[in-house]
């Protein structure tokens, strides 16, 4: 008895084979990558019953410094929107950048305080004569004329002295300038008898 055995060939091309071991390949990578890994030695980290703690030595790769230092090697701050007032105290200082500039004469005559843009902030005014006198302020860079353009006065009885003592903030700003001129009116242009009879002092800036 004669037995024929027929070899018939796969209904899909090889290439299918490599395509399809390629993607075994790959996806067997992929499981095994996505196994647990185990380290040895590795240090347990664990929390004190105190907050975390941390070492700030630079910011921006620029070390930070203790005590008064620049804007550009200091940390902003801003204060919460619901901050409580916060209390202001003045250190005695010896700089002249925290005291006010002095104007003083013995006589009321019309005179500049200053030829700029500038603030009061204090006066002492004198008054020895025997009738009242008004001290009247003018916003001009060179001395005025009694009873022009007068921004505000200031009244000193007879043999009065009138001192209103320097504050954090100005009275009055004055854009061109500081001049002042005494006067018998609160806005007058007669000066005769409170001129030499007063002595005025001007703290400005």
């Amino acid at each position: 008895m004669t037995v024929r055995l027929q070899i018939r060939r796969p209904r899909f091309p090889l290439k299918s084979l490599v395509v399809i071991a390629a993607l075994v390949s790959i996806y067997g990578l992929i499981a095994w990558a996505q196994q647990p890994v185990s380290v040895a030695n590795t240090p347990a980290v664990t929390q004190s019953s105190g907050p975390w703690t941390m070492n700030l030595t630079q910011i921006a790769g620029a070390a930070l410094g203790l005590g008064q230092t620049t804007m550009a090697a200091s940390l902003p701050v801003t204060l919460a929107s619901n901050q409580s007032s916060l209390a202001v105290s003045f250190s005695p200082s010896t700089s002249s950048s925290v005291a006010l500039s002095r104007f003083h004469a013995a006589t009321a005559a019309a005179a500049n305080v200053k030829a700029s843009a500038g603030n009061l902030y204090g006066m002492v005014l004198g008054n020895s004569g025997t009738i009242p006198c008004w001290i009247q302020f003018m916003n001009t860079a060179s001395a005025p004329t009694a009873g022009t353009s007068v921004l505000d006065s200031y009244m000193v009885q007879a043999g009065v002295t009138l001192t209103i003592p320097p504050g954090a903030l100005g009275m009055t700003n004055y854009t061109t300038g500081i001049g002042i001129a005494g006067a018998t009116a609160d806005s007058g242009a007669t000066t005769t008898g409170c001129t030499t009879t007063m002595s005025v002092t001007i703290y400005y800036q």
